[in-house]
């Protein structure tokens, strides 16, 4: 809201968060995980149906800040799009292709502390051991 031509107030409602990941390699079986497509391990076969529905997934990952701290982050209910995967037939020169994957994240409902919470994060000192920070999800429960 502008007054006298200067942002006096702005109100933002969280409405989701957008997470893009290009990866080297996306597994058939994790594809079937969290897109929920039907992966068969004796066969190493994949297939994708129209009326697939991908599960509700959280997410975990870290990243180091300019002083050397990690601040580590857990997403929390989010659901998989489809997979774009690039890649080119073999010819003078070897290019590898990529996995891009895109999760949409929403606030978690349900009542409770835990209503509206989308995102958690924990910073760490310097070399500091974050493994712990992956044995759970910090929630006592996560429900869509």
């Amino acid at each position: 809201d502008l007054a006298d031509g200067i942002l006096w107030a702005k109100n933002s409602d969280f409405k989701n968060a957008e997470c893009a990941l290009t990866l080297a390699d996306l597994p058939a079986e994790m594809q079937s995980e969290i897109l929920g497509h039907t992966y068969d391990s004796t066969e190493k076969t994949l297939i994708k149906k129209a009326g697939d529905v991908a599960p509700y997934i959280a997410l975990g990952f870290e990243f180091e800040m300019q002083d050397n701290s990690k601040m580590c982050v857990w997403m929390y209910k989010g659901k998989a799009n489809p997979v774009s995967m690039s890649g080119e037939t073999k010819g003078e020169n070897i290019s590898y292709g990529t996995n891009d994957l895109s999760i949409t994240f929403a606030a978690l409902k349900g009542g409770g502390d835990n209503t509206g919470r989308w995102q958690y994060c924990k910073e760490y000192a310097a070399g500091a051991d974050t493994t712990s920070f992956y044995s759970s999800i910090p929630l006592a429960t996560v429900s869509p």
